[in-house]
């Protein structure tokens, strides 16, 4: 029934971006000098323009107590390359219908193993960290090859055991009606192994992952920010500086939309909890 349903799934096209990032318009052969970012209170960097759209009649006197941000290379950890942007299309059609029908679970589609059931508890004075099945990958198939594809090019082959061995894989939907995001952070680590991995499916917003350093080391005095060049079969591999010392994070939208996806193991301690088959006795 659920095949049935998933095929009435109205088709949906995202428009070619066509927005500001780093101050430069995202078209092909066209380069204009980045403008000046600047750290807002809400922990995201914006151009003088957008705090003027963000921050109303306030605007000046935000930009005047914000601090500035240098633009950085790629932080050390962060491994930035592409897959056939083809693909990432036929990843997005799979998708859509999840979301467009309502198919989802707080905003996100997940397969393999649940960060969203995840559970913490002690016993005998011991922490306790178990997770839940999500959807099958195999449901998946088109994004099956896309992870594949990704990791073969971000150097990273995976053995055919590992994609249905404590993989989760988050596929979020992010809508400026909504005013989606993700709050900017460090990654945390005790629940996923060294390595973390995204593909952008489609931006036509004005929001990019952007990464953070505040320049609080001797090495680093000065804060600094990068923002990951997003096209459809952009993806990404992040470990060590870029998971624990840059903050990451997306900004708030306020047009168009962004869909991409991210994977993770989970680590060896966190405890895989079979679903209970709810037709059994």
């Amino acid at each position: 029934m659920t095949g049935l349903i998933l095929d009435q799934a109205p088709e949906r096209n995202f428009e070619e971006p066509k927005r500001i990032i780093d101050g430069a318009l995202a078209e092909t052969g066209r380069s204009i000098e980045p403008a000046e970012r600047r750290l807002a209170t809400d922990g995201y960097s914006y151009t003088e323009d957008e705090f003027r759209t963000c921050f109303g009649e306030w605007w000046q006197w935000n930009w005047d107590r914000a601090t500035p941000l240098a633009l950085a290379q790629k932080p050390c950890g962060l491994l930035v390359a592409h897959v056939d942007a083809e693909l990432a299309r036929e990843v997005l059609k799979e998708l859509l219908p999840h979301f467009d029908l309502g198919l989802v679970d707080r905003g996100v589609v997940e397969a393999g193993w649940s960060y969203y059931k995840g559970n913490y508890y002690e016993v005998n004075g011991e922490q306790i960290s178990t997770t839940q099945e999500a959807q099958p990958l195999q449901h998946f198939p088109q994004m099956r090859l896309l992870i594949v594809s990704a990791m073969e090019t971000l150097d990273a082959p995976p053995q055919d055991d590992l994609l249905g061995s404590r993989l989760n894989v988050i596929c979020r939907r992010y809508e400026s009606a909504k005013k989606d995001h993700i709050p900017m952070h460090f990654d945390k680590k005790d629940w996923f192994e060294e390595d973390v991995y995204g593909c952008v499916l489609a931006n036509d917003s004005d929001r990019v992952l952007e990464f953070h350093d505040y320049g609080d080391s001797d090495e680093q005095p000065e804060a600094q920010c990068y923002l990951l060049p997003e096209t459809p079969g952009t993806c990404f591999r992040q470990q060590g500086s870029a998971r624990f010392q840059w903050k990451h994070g997306v900004a708030p939208l306020t047009r168009g939309e962004r869909m991409s996806i991210s994977w993770r193991w989970f680590k060896t301690e966190v405890q895989l909890e079979m679903a209970v088959d709810k037709d059994g006795p």
